[in-house]
């Protein structure tokens, strides 16, 4: 008994030591799946496109577009990171279906999209929907139906975007709680920034110029905050049509007040030399009856 027992010691120090080895080994495969799921992707270094790229991304990964021209629609279901390499101008989406969103992204909290030229759909540049916590800047979005179209989505960050020659530059649809900060909407064919039925979202040195009714409308949305935005050179400034929203320190100007100017100082030209012609005329015509030589040629 006692020989066995002595036996029985070491096997089961020995066993010991394998299962620990074992659970170490078992630790760093998972801390090391782990840190490989924030890992990064290059297109098309990686994969050709961006949506291939996206489709099998993990969730926190980092995607880096290269420059070039991408002819494709994105759908996006997973907290990622979208970014160009070389900023807007350099990185162009141009929508393949033209139908469809240039870039949907759906159901997601956390989503980051950075640095694109967003082009040529019917319906928007780019489009959340019942999306939370996300951030979208420093794109250009042109010649869609919506530039930015957010819809169901709240506490998202909307920043340094260009939207032009779009229906409507930047568009809250049943949106609240978010951010839209320091984008430019200019000449679009309708609306810079609406807001419909949409409520506490802040809006902040935003820039809605030459567009071609509103610069900003706020339409059936209450709680909002209106600081230090720019809406000049739009047929009408900012359009509200209820009481509940705060406005402080925005510059607004109808395109009439500075057109009105120039209409009266080329009114005054006109009459200027009409009445110039007339005295002239007057002068050089001999009247009957009248004589001496003054009058002549």
């Amino acid at each position: 008994m006692r020989r066995y027992f002595k036996r029985f010691i070491p096997q089961f120090r020995t066993g010991s030591r394998v299962y620990s080895v074992v659970f170490t080994v078992i630790l760093f495969l998972v801390a090391t799946a782990s840190y490989t799921h924030a890992g990064t992707i290059n297109v098309p270094k990686d994969y050709k496109t961006i949506q291939e790229a996206v489709d099998l991304a993990a969730a926190g990964d980092t995607i880096l577009v290269a420059p070039g021209t991408y002819i494709e629609n994105i759908y996006v279901i997973k907290k990622i990171t979208l970014q160009s390499v070389q900023g807007y101008k350099n990185t162009i989406i141009k929508a393949k279906l033209p139908s469809a969103s240039v870039i949907t992204i759906e159901g997601v909290d956390g989503f980051v999209l950075s640095g694109f030229t967003l082009i040529d759909s019917k319906h928007a540049g780019v489009h959340l929907r019942r999306v939370t916590g996300s951030t979208i800047t420093e794109c250009y979005v042109k010649n869609n139906m919506m530039g930015i179209y957010l819809e169901y989505s709240s506490k998202n960050e909307i920043s340094k975007n260009y939207a032009t020659q779009n229906a409507d530059g930047i568009n809250l649809y049943y949106s609240y709680r978010n951010n839209l900060i320091a984008n430019e909407s200019y000449s679009n064919k309708e609306k810079g920034i609406v807001l419909y039925a949409s409520n506490g979202n802040t809006l902040t040195e935003n820039q809605a110029t030459s567009n071609v009714w509103d610069g900003i409308t706020i339409w059936n949305s209450k709680k909002n905050l209106l600081r230090s935005n720019v809406a000049v050179g739009n047929t009408y400034a900012i359009v509200i049509n209820n009481d509940e929203n705060e406005l402080i320190d925005n510059r607004t100007m109808r395109r009439l007040y500075y057109v009105l100017p120039i209409v009266l100082i080329y009114l005054a030209l006109v009459l200027y030399n009409l009445e110039k012609r007339l005295f002239r005329y007057i002068y050089k015509v001999k009247p009957k009856g009248v004589g001496p030589q003054r009058w002549q040629k």
